[in-house]
């Protein structure tokens, strides 16, 4: 190990560099440093007890405020968000890629798709929300409304810190709710920015609180809808504490294990190019990145070669905030280490690092960087096919056909998406009927997701919705009218 890493992991200071369990009991701050140079960028003080609790009132009277006014409305307030993100696009990227490292080329497309995923959203709220007449007679109708469901409370992600946000809150508020954001320790200025943006509505309220005060939220009476993202084992604990809450509902946005696989047939010029994308985009630090890929037998050590070469010719390491620059440094520091153990796990079941492998600096010394690594000869015994991790790593296991590819895939408790590549119809149709995943991707891997179709999870990923005009499903509940009405 790189003699630098060595001694950061040895240190590991408190603040500085955020542990995996970022806050201590009494702290009132942390102090947020750049992964690319080490300096301190920020100290972000903790919202006290009564600041929580002096914003939820805000947010409860901003949703009695803001519930009954009309979809075109709620529109034209929404417009606001798709105008300050475009208007303010370069300030917004550079603090992604100052605060968790992203490439600074891949955070101004974070904030672009953002941007679009918004409008595509403010078109689709109309005809979403839409009342259903059932039927109509004379005098009597059946009809189905929608109606907000309250203040909704989303605790954001740090890997793709502006469009999670814009998943949530932008069909919570096209819905007529109320939203407090609870930043993320490693990105804990974006919310700011959709307070700004929403100036004077108190509709999207910021926060940055220790976990023991979040849950004094999401047990509070007077939030009536949690959307989390983080771990599973988080998960666990969110959910088990919002069931105080009136048995209110929870997203839990987990991410997944994602797998993808490439058939005989498959067109491997394409093939390739995709999935080092997929792999290796925002330095795999993605709960949606390509973790696992299962390669026919046929054609694997060719696909292999061809994988490992393009990873090696196109993937630049160094400073973030360069063009040039496609794999920044990693968020968290412990994510070095968890990366380095699972490394080892896997080598010493056989696997064989065919690139990369080890933490290292960028060509000034500077960065707490993990090489871009591919092991082969994975099998499912492996941490790496089996934990979820954030980093640039990914596995290539051989598969004999498509039976195994299935069985293998659908090992991995998580359930989000998975990538099939192939020219063949029925293997196409066999592998939507058979993933137990909510999205099948075919001969593609986007990054950032589809706007047009709903993003849904199997097993323990069965919680999640987001994207389409299901978006909206979370953020109302149904009301029945059935009216007679025999008067003159």
């Amino acid at each position: 190990m790189n003699k630098l890493f060595s001694t950061l992991l040895k240190a590991r200071p408190s603040l500085t560099h955020l542990p995996r369990r970022y806050f201590a009991p009494g702290q009132k701050s942390i102090q947020l440093d750049d992964p690319y140079t080490g300096e301190i960028i920020d100290e972000i003080p903790f919202t006290t007890l009564e600041d929580q609790q002096s914003l939820l009132l805000r947010s409860r009277q901003a949703y009695r405020n803001f519930r009954s006014t009309t979809v075109p409305d709620r529109i034209k307030l929404v417009k606001n968000i798709a105008d300050y993100f475009r208007e303010n696009k370069e300030q917004v990227a550079t603090e992604i890629t100052r605060t968790m490292g992203k490439p600074i080329v891949q955070s101004r497309e974070e904030v672009d798709y953002a941007v679009e995923r918004t409008e595509v959203l403010m078109g689709m709220a109309e005809e979403a929300l839409r009342p259903e007449m059932v039927s109509k007679t004379s005098n009597i109708s059946k009809s189905v409304i929608r109606e907000p469901i309250g203040t909704v409370l989303i605790l954001s992600s740090y890997d793709f810190p502006v469009i999670s946000i814009v998943n949530h809150l932008v069909p919570a508020i096209l819905c007529g709710n109320s939203c407090m954001l609870k930043d993320n320790p490693r990105a804990p200025l974006i919310s700011k920015h959709f307070e700004n943006a929403l100036s004077g509505s108190d509709l999207a309220l910021r926060l940055f609180a220790s976990q023991e005060n979040v849950k004094q939220l999401y047990t509070s009476h007077e939030i009536n809808y949690v959307v989390f993202m983080g771990s599973l084992q988080s998960a666990h604990d969110v959910y088990t504490e919002v069931a105080q809450n009136d048995f209110i509902d929870v997203q839990l946005d987990l991410g997944g294990k994602d797998a993808a696989y490439v058939a005989g047939d498959c067109d491997v010029e394409l093939t390739v190019q995709t999935l080092v994308k997929g792999a290796f985009y925002n330095t795999g630090q993605s709960r949606n990145s390509i973790q696992r890929i299962y390669v026919h037998k046929d054609i694997s050590g060719d696909f292999i070669n061809q994988f490992s070469k393009k990873a090696f010719d196109e993937l630049k390491l160094g400073n973030p905030l360069l063009d040039t620059t496609n794999i920044g440094p990693m968020a968290i520091l412990e994510h070095v280490e968890e990366l380095q153990e699972v490394i080892e796990d896997a080598v010493s079941m056989q696997g064989l690092t065919i690139l990369g492998g080890t933490p290292n600096t960028d060509e000034h010394g500077l960065g707490r960087f993990f090489e871009p690594t591919i092991i082969a000869n994975a099998n499912n015994g492996m941490r790496a096919q089996s934990d979820q991790f954030f980093g640039p790593l990914v596995t290539f296991q051989d598969v004999e056909n498509d039976k195994q590819a299935i069985e293998l895939i659908n090992s991995s408790k998580y359930g989000i998406q998975s990538s099939v590549f192939t020219q063949c119809q029925d293997r196409v149709d066999l592998f939507s009927e058979k993933l137990r995943v909510g999205v099948v991707n075919v001969n593609q891997c986007p990054r950032m997701q589809d706007h047009y179709l709903p993003v849904t999870g199997r097993k323990v990923c069965q919680k999640i919705l987001y994207n389409s005009r299901h978006a909206f499903d979370n953020f109302t509940k149904l009301k029945s009218l059935n009216i007679r009405l025999d008067g003159k």
